[in-house]
């Protein structure tokens, strides 16, 4: 009778250890289901996510509790019970043995041991898990595990001898390169990357090209990220836009998702040599021109009001502070039409400089090609010709229009036409005080008693070609395709 329940309990035993082994499709067993204490065998996602059970539910850490001496649970496998991360941006390389602490949980530190390829987990002071916890009650710790990735677990040979917690270990999953043309012009050839055969990080194909992959990371590759490796790749040009075929006809959208080990990555080019700012409203061209870049426009920017607001910065004021633009814009015959700027003349404020007015406030050395522009300058005079105010020159008594800028010299200019309407009108009346375009109070000094004289220069009133002056040695070209028009009104006070 005692042999018949000996026997009875090493059945019911095996059952019981089979079950906690192949059938539980929860993720804990308790004590009491098996009779004899397991060993807690814990999976980590390590930054990505894995399934557990039939429900297919999606976890940071997967826990089971298994008997001794048994084999763990083969992620690609046993699918039912604990299915393989995923992490996006990343490929999953294997299991590996990571650091338990005294009561068995995977061990955590404070900094990733491998750099980007460790993801970060946050616990709550509860011990809960998630990529990103927001506890009220409670601090939160952002951790790491311990663990060391070339410990691959081998599922059909190690057994769980001991509390055994499994990292997942990550490599970058994709990469891509921007491609390159031969001296013929012709696409280079990129099969043996793109072949079956080719191992990431190893042998004498990936050397070839170890220093012109880059890692896509995340969710997707951002247009800035794309435009920054293409920069490195081919310096001093500009990408129009960037496709997934040699044909350039599959436009890529951003953020793109590489899926493949590795992606090329092709290209149209700025025409031009040198980098430049691709424009299609009025906002970029002006940060452009603010910030001295080269423009590519990429069509026409229209009906923009402007009261030295958006283009206050370099155009229709010249003053010592204005940073003259030097860069070179290429129109590709666009107009930028509708344009309203707002000039005020104030000597009292900012002295003599400011005498000029123009779309532009100074270019030296720019170089312009294949642009329209019209637009209306409101340019409100401030003059002294009694000099009895200001202690300026006599010549205050005349305000200099450009058509296309206050100062001039050394530029180049290729087919530009230019429209503008100057309205010129008195300051206000003797006396009364008003806030300036630079945020001062202003007193007028401008008795309304006298005539202002207007002379209206073809491009800029100091231009070493327009005019005899020698304010600059260097010469400004036009070419025969430059046209140039004004109309100009004046109040009567």
């Amino acid at each position: 009778m005692k042999k018949l329940k000996y026997l009875l309990f090493l059945v019911l035993a095996a059952i019981a250890a089979v079950g906690v082994l192949a059938g539980c499709s929860s993720d804990y067993v308790s004590d009491a289901d098996t009779g004899v204490t397991p060993y807690t065998l814990t999976y980590c996602a390590n930054g990505g996510l894995l399934t557990t059970g039939i429900k297919g539910i999606s976890k940071y850490e997967a826990i089971f509790r298994v008997m001794d001496g048994v084999q763990a649970f083969d992620p690609s496998v046993d699918t039912n019970i604990v299915a393989e991360p995923s992490r996006p941006g990343y490929i999953f390389m294997g299991w590996a043995k990571g650091k338990v602490d005294e009561e068995g949980k995977p061990a955590l530190l404070d900094e990733p041991l491998n750099g980007t390829l460790d993801g970060s987990i946050h616990v709550n002071k509860f011990g809960s898990l998630g990529p990103d916890i927001t506890d009220k009650t409670g601090t939160e710790r952002i951790c790491y595990y311990d663990y060391d990735r070339n410990d691959l677990w081998d599922f059909s040979k190690d057994k769980v001898t001991e509390n055994t917690c499994l990292v997942a270990v990550w490599e970058n999953y994709n990469k891509y390169i921007i491609a390159q043309r031969d001296d013929s012009g012709e696409w280079e050839d990129y099969d043996d990357v793109l072949a079956d055969d080719f191992v990431l990080g190893e042998g004498p194909v990936y050397e070839k090209y170890a220093d012109r992959f880059v890692n896509a990371r995340g969710t997707g590759i951002t247009e800035s990220a794309l435009k920054e490796a293409y920069q490195n790749a081919r310096p001093n040009h500009t990408a129009l836009k960037f496709y997934k075929d040699e044909a350039c006809t599959e436009e890529i959208t951003f953020p793109f998702i590489v899926n493949d080990l590795v992606t090329i990555i092709y290209y149209k080019e700025v025409e031009y040599e040198g980098i430049f700012e691709l424009v299609s409203n009025a906002r970029d061209f002006n940060s452009a021109i603010s910030n001295g870049k080269n423009i590519y426009l990429m069509g026409d920017i229209e009906d923009v009001k402007s009261n030295n607001g958006d283009y206050s910065a370099n155009m229709g004021n010249m003053c010592k502070s204005a940073k003259p633009y030097t860069g070179e814009i290429r129109g590709n015959g666009y107009s930028i039409t509708g344009v309203m700027t707002a000039v005020d003349q104030v000597i009292s404020e900012r002295g003599s400089f400011n005498k000029y007015g123009g779309f532009f406030g100074e270019l030296k050395g720019a170089q312009i090609y294949d642009l329209n522009i019209e637009y209306t300058t409101r340019f409100t005079i401030g003059v002294d010709p009694t000099n009895a105010l200001s202690g300026a020159s006599s010549n205050d008594s005349e305000c200099h229009f450009g058509l296309f800028a206050s100062v001039m010299n050394g530029c180049v200019f290729h087919n530009v036409k230019v429209n503008v309407k100057y309205e010129v009108v008195r300051s206000i009346v003797d006396g009364e005080s008003y806030v300036g375009p630079d945020g001062k109070l202003v007193v007028p000094q401008v008795p309304n008693t006298y005539d202002v004289d207007v002379k209206v220069y073809n491009w800029a009133p100091r231009s070493i070609n327009q005019m005899d002056d020698t304010y600059n040695s260097d010469i400004t070209i036009f070419d025969d395709d430059c046209v140039f028009e004004c109309e100009c009104t004046k109040d009567e006070r």
